[in-house]
């Protein structure tokens, strides 16, 4: 009976040590996090940066966003597009602290840098609709 204590120990032990393996993350996943994490920020629109799946009809969840993963950290840049009428400095860093909070918080990666570009301001859908 004592030896079946002292096997648990040592499992314990290993888990803990974090013996298991590693884990690691494909540039995609850390690009999904980041513009799920932007398009939460009152005042962005989209990212930008059109492809051929696009045209196609085919949504593409990454597009204008560029990730780099090494060892423990991660840069990301994205290209948006700014709802007219925001505070574009202020949205941009919203959405700085967003990705990095996200990130940070999924995955235990450290965010490097957020580089954010912003490529277009446009009227929300809504105001468009109702301006026809």
């Amino acid at each position: 009976m004592s030896n079946e204590v002292k096997d648990t120990k040592q499992i314990t032990q290993n888990i803990v040590a974090d013996d298991t393996g590693k884990v690691t993350y494909a540039n995609d996943v850390i690009a999904k996090i980041a513009a799920l994490a932007a398009g939460e920020v009152k005042g962005i629109l989209g990212t930008t940066g059109g492809s051929i799946q696009e045209m196609l009809g085919v949504k593409n969840l990454t597009k204008g966003l560029k990730v780099t993963v090494n060892n423990q950290t991660a840069a990301v840049e994205l290209h948006v597009i700014v709802e007219y009428g925001a505070h574009i400095h202020k949205v941009c860093a919203e959405v700085q602290e967003s990705i990095i909070k996200a990130i940070e918080s999924m995955t235990d990666l450290k965010v490097t840098s957020v580089d954010v570009h912003v490529d277009s301001i446009k009227l929300p859908e809504k105001a468009e609709k109702t301006k026809e």
